[in-house]
């Protein structure tokens, strides 16, 4: 491509429009998809968005495998734990056993949508480091972030 840099006011512009037309593209996310939830295994998952709602309020949801088929966590109030099983991306989850705390939240609210997620999630992958449930129809439906390591 040439370019041609002009000696008037509107000479840099047509330089800043010829060059940002050869930006490189955004880079593609590192997506892996597990064959087994061995490397799920350990240190909690952290909610920071649910159905696409961000920012989740503490207290963020939580999921851990304990084993590569056992789960527990919390919704942000009540605790649950069951089985979990992934299979070369699939993931089924259940049953699932929680807590039945009187928590005061809104019907519908963070807890709700984050059980609906898990309810509904029939895959996993890990994109960007992020662990993201996925429905049948492929709409993402949770996003969670692998929590440190307490020393």
């Amino acid at each position: 491509m040439a370019i041609k840099i002009l000696n008037s006011r509107g000479g840099s512009w047509a330089l800043v429009a010829a060059l940002s037309a050869c930006a490189l593209p955004d880079p593609l996310p590192m997506v892996v998809i597990p064959r087994t939830a061995d490397s799920l295994v350990g240190a909690p998952w952290v909610a920071f968005t649910i159905d696409g709602v961000v920012p989740v309020i503490s207290p963020q949801p939580q999921l851990r495998w304990s084993d590569p088929e056992q789960v527990n966590g919390t919704g942000g109030c009540n605790g649950f734990t069951g089985k979990a099983v992934v299979h070369a991306g699939a993931l089924r989850f259940g049953p699932l056993a929680a807590t039945g705390k009187a928590c005061i939240t809104a019907p519908g609210g963070q807890e709700d949508m984050f059980f609906k997620a898990i309810e509904q999630t029939r895959s996993v992958r890990l994109e960007d480091g992020q662990l993201v449930l996925v429905n049948t129809a492929g709409k993402t439906l949770a996003r969670l972030a692998r929590a440190k390591q307490q020393p």
